[in-house]
């Protein structure tokens, strides 16, 4: 008979994975950079598009697309 062994992660047998809750889809995680990079654009003091970018953790061509995509729904 094989002996089921408990489960660990990095050697913690305590871990449990059902305490990290749900996790988000890519296109979810995506939506999130997008609201944060408009929320960081869009304050009293607006940061640039480079910081932005860098703030949210994004290359600076991601952070132009998110731009892009804010000024178009702005523009609607």
């Amino acid at each position: 008979m094989i002996e089921a062994k408990p489960y660990r992660y990095q050697g913690n047998r305590d871990w449990d994975p059902a305490e990290l809750g749900p996790i988000p889809t890519p296109s979810q995680r995506r939506d999130a950079r997008a609201a944060e990079f408009a929320r960081l654009r869009e304050q009293e003091q607006p940061l640039s598009v480079a910081e932005a970018s860098r703030r949210i953790g994004v290359e600076p061509e991601t952070g132009r697309g998110y731009e892009r995509a804010r000024l178009r729904r702005g523009a609607s």
